[in-house]
């Protein structure tokens, strides 16, 4: 599992998909930030199957992304990243960079 600090309105689809637990009030060590979301962050233990990074991709294109584009920050083990995504955006590179921020590795 990885322990992380995301947008609430995306920790809560990730739990209600059950690819996410809630962990209590422990601090995080991954982060996702999206630039310009108004909700509070909240932390959640993401769960690591087999589409879990292609799903968390997908929420975040389908909420957050826009023609215009949004800024998508990921703290994991090898520090920040930026990444743009648009409504046009390939889900399967958005979900390998994502993973590759939080996780440091890519298949």
């Amino acid at each position: 599992m990885i322990r992380i600090q995301l947008p609430e309105e995306l920790a809560d689809e990730l739990v209600a998909d059950q690819i996410a637990i809630r962990p209590g009030t422990r601090s995080s060590i991954a982060e996702i930030v999206v630039m310009g979301a108004t909700s509070v962050a909240t932390v959640i233990s993401l769960l690591q199957g087999p589409d879990t990074f292609a799903k968390l991709a997908a929420m975040i294109r389908a909420r957050f992304g826009k023609p215009q584009g949004v800024t998508v920050k990921v703290k994991g083990k090898r520090g920040w990243i930026e990444i743009n995504v648009t409504d046009q955006t390939d889900l399967e590179n958005l979900a390998k960079m994502i993973k590759e921020g939080l996780v440091g590795d890519v298949d």
